[in-house]
């Protein structure tokens, strides 16, 4: 009987495992001292010029224990743990949120998401195709927090070009727009001084 609730926990396991597969590897998770972070995009994979958001999830890791009994005439006693996940909140009060890309940095603005305790987001469109790096510091409830986050094809999605995707013709980027207007503006500057 112990033999066949093991077998059953361990296919469960194995099923939960694959079926797990696509959410974590569009994320990262992280643990910080009785914390996990699970950090990446809302939307992945992220495209250049796309409104896009960065999520937090920040959960309190509750290690549960409980004894347990099996029926008469197999009866073993031993503990079994479990971690418990809940779901932080007030947190956006005390860690703040870096985006970086190239020589750039800027800060971002986390808020919790609506009756999701402990899920963060912050707004961003990235305009550029390449990695970002995400940098989180600051503490949940007096722990403090000091990660680094970099998109990339190990972790959760690098920014990817909208042309990738774009049917049936491809847009000009916004970077192509200021350029060939800077150009006409330059050609107007040369044609109006000439005159």
């Amino acid at each position: 009987m112990v033999a066949n609730k093991a077998v059953r926990f361990v296919l469960v396991g194995l099923l939960l495992m694959l079926v797990m597969v696509g959410v974590v590897s569009a994320h990262e998770h992280r643990q910080v001292e009785g914390y996990e972070l699970v950090f990446g995009w809302e939307i992945e994979p992220a495209f250049a010029a796309q409104m896009n958001q960065i999520t937090l999830r920040v959960n309190a890791i509750a290690e549960e224990s409980e004894a347990t009994e099996e029926p008469e005439g197999d009866h073993v006693e031993g503990e079994e743990h479990h971690e418990e996940l809940m779901g932080v909140t007030g947190a956006e009060a005390t860690l703040q949120l870096e985006v970086t890309f190239g020589d750039q940095t800027r800060s971002l603005t986390l808020r919790p998401a609506w009756r999701d305790p402990g899920y963060y987001i912050a707004d961003i469109m990235p305009t550029r195709a390449g990695d970002y790096v995400f940098h989180l510091t600051g503490n949940i409830n007096g722990v403090e927090v000091d990660e680094t986050f970099d998109s990339s094809v190990d972790s959760f999605s690098t920014v990817e070009l909208l042309e990738d995707v774009q049917f049936p013709q491809v847009l000009p980027s916004t970077l192509d727009l200021l350029a060939r207007i800077e150009a006409l503006e330059a050609q107007i500057a040369e044609l109006t001084a000439g005159s």
